[in-house]
């Protein structure tokens, strides 16, 4: 988050959606591959290969990752200052709601998706992780094309998001509403598509909020509120279904977090200079 801004100006919102697909590849190779690699060599050996993977492309990665072009002055240093005001900005706040509410239902889908597939309609694991693999392909789709649209000229990045965390909400519903394998992978990608679609439209208005001088702080204040979202949601989805049992309940409460996100988003300036 900090390092995109130093590298990309006008085209900012088409490098989020391309950086945020990794999520969305992540989910695709890992509900294609994880469950039968685990039923061939055990769930800790899955452990292992994944570990392996994310230690190697680490090292790539520090070998070749740049802070900013070679060719642009070294930033002037934050000040605790300026780093405690971000606390104030108000676009930064609904912002930080407003990312908090999506990923509630984007990691609660992610965390459930399977196990309520499996354990309300008795679909096999590997047929509901083939499901969630499709969710990530609408999202692969979904992050690049709507990270470009956003850097058109006259597109506002506020109403886009606004649009895509609404639809969000509603694709959990009618999800919610499905019962057979053949409806679900209907909805899946659909679902997956705006489910994560956001996510590259908010980070760019995140980096727009602050400027790029204090982009790095900006993401750091406001995706420590994201993840709350994350770490709350899987486990009031678990508790609800564990005592209600009902596939609706915990859609519509993860559908909950969609629709505070865009409550929120209407709490932002849709003038926000980008730099």
């Amino acid at each position: 988050m900090k390092i995109i801004p130093a590298w990309f100006t006008r085209d900012r919102g088409r490098a989020m959606g391309l950086y945020t697909t990794a999520t969305s590849l992540a989910v695709v190779i890992a509900n294609a591959v994880v469950p039968s690699f685990s039923a061939r060599h055990g769930w800790s050996n899955a452990f292992h290969m994944l570990g392996i993977v994310t230690f190697a492309w680490g090292i790539v990665t520090l070998l070749l990752l740049k802070n900013r072009p070679s060719n642009e002055a070294k930033p002037a240093r934050n000040s605790l200052q300026e780093m405690l005001g971000l606390l104030r900005n108000r676009n930064l706040i609904a912002l930080s709601i407003a990312g908090c509410g999506g990923l509630w239902a984007t990691v609660g889908f992610g965390a459930w998706g399977n196990a309520l597939m499996t354990r309300q309609y008795g679909i096999a694991p590997i047929v509901a992780g083939s499901i969630v693999a499709s969710f990530g392909i609408g999202a692969v789709i979904a992050k690049p094309t709507l990270g470009w649209i956003s850097d058109l000229p006259g597109v506002s990045r506020r109403m886009m998001s606004i649009g895509c965390l609404i639809a969000f909400a509603i694709a959990l519903l009618v999800f919610g509403y499905c019962s057979t394998v053949h409806q679900f992978y209907l909805v899946a990608p659909i679902l997956g598509a705006f489910s994560f679609g956001y996510l590259p439209v908010l980070m760019a208005q995140v980096s727009d909020a602050s400027g790029k001088r204090l982009a790095g702080a900006s993401a750091g204040w406001t995706n420590a509120i994201w993840q709350s979202g994350s770490a709350v949601s899987p486990m009031v989805v678990g508790s609800l279904y564990g005592a209600s049992h009902s596939f609706m309940l915990a859609l519509l409460t993860l559908a909950i977090g969609p629709a505070i996100a865009v409550i929120a988003m209407f709490f932002v300036n849709p003038h926000i200079a980008r730099e």
